[in-house]
């Protein structure tokens, strides 16, 4: 079966209010949910219309998760909570490497990769020239073959340069150099495990 990639969650317009994903290579799902302790663990699969109601009655945000490609992910409905950008990616990342990316209602977005519990490199797409991390150049090459860094190292956004979906360059990215899949009919129609963070 062919991957799915992870650029549809933004091209389809399924998730308006914002989403938050997250990825760590070689984990099971529910090792992926425990490090985001505390989590309430769900008895039934969810659905994406399952979520509200899971959310009213455990009080807290769901987490839904699966895997694909030797990945785990966890999928949040409306943009990233409680943990913080790149937060989220170093829990995951303990003893592997971790991905996280977000969008809010107000489309503001962020990445972040994460290797052995540190954050290597996190920026705002369209931000790339303000990375942050432990070694924020190690992506530089594939954000240069993403178009994202010019050849000088600077950025389209820093010369007023028109760049169409900044984040959309940064999804091609991880498909490109991490492999990452997102399975858009388990994410979009099925029942996934889940659990509830605590607002």
């Amino acid at each position: 079966m062919a991957a799915d990639g992870v650029q549809w969650i933004e091209t389809e317009n399924q998730f308006d209010l914002g989403y938050w994903v997250m990825f760590a290579r070689g984990l099971e799902p529910g090792e992926l949910l425990r490090r985001l302790a505390p989590v309430t663990p769900v008895d039934e699969p969810v659905t994406r219309f399952d979520v509200d109601a899971v959310e009213e009655r455990l009080g807290g945000i769901a987490v839904r998760v699966g895997s694909s490609g030797g990945w785990a992910f966890g999928v949040v409905e409306n943009g990233p909570v409680r943990l913080g950008v790149d937060v989220t990616a170093r829990l995951l990342s303990s003893g592997t490497v971790a991905l996280e990316w977000w969008r809010t209602v107000n489309a503001d977005t962020g990445f972040a990769f994460a290797e052995d519990g540190q954050t290597v490199c996190a920026f705002e797409p369209g931000l790339e020239h303000e990375r942050s991390g432990t070694d924020p150049d190690r992506l530089l090459p594939a954000l240069r073959r993403a178009g994202l860094v010019l050849p000088d190292g600077s950025t389209p956004f820093e010369h007023g340069l028109d760049l169409d979906g900044p984040l959309l360059r940064v999804l091609a990215l991880a498909e490109q150099e991490f492999g990452v899949d997102l399975p858009r009919q388990a994410v979009l129609e099925g029942g996934l495990t889940a659990g509830v963070l605590g607002e």
